[in-house]
């Protein structure tokens, strides 16, 4: 039996669980707006957007509830990730 052929339910994948989750790990992430874009692509409902800003990038995840998860990545001179400040917002 193939994987594909398995019926599994598997739970709801929720904004708020993934937003607990990341919490410090979120420096680990190579690519923040990947990672979101990934996401988004999981759960139709979702959408994923970057901001480019001088003080560096936002990325935001935005659920069909209205809750978003928001990445703000500050970068040193060299322009890697200092820092990822997460949050999340209603919206």
């Amino acid at each position: 039996m193939a994987l594909r052929d398995l019926d599994l339910e598997l739970p709801p994948i929720r904004l708020a669980d993934v937003a607990a989750s990341l919490g410090p790990e979120a420096l680990a992430l190579d690519d923040a707006a990947w990672a979101l874009d990934g996401l988004a692509a999981m759960v139709p409902a979702w959408s994923a957007r970057r901001e480019h800003r001088l003080d560096g990038d936002v990325d935001v995840l935005a659920d069909e509830e209205g809750l978003r998860l928001v990445l703000r990545t500050e970068r040193d001179d060299r322009g890697r990730a200092r820092r990822i400040l997460v949050s999340t917002e209603q919206g």
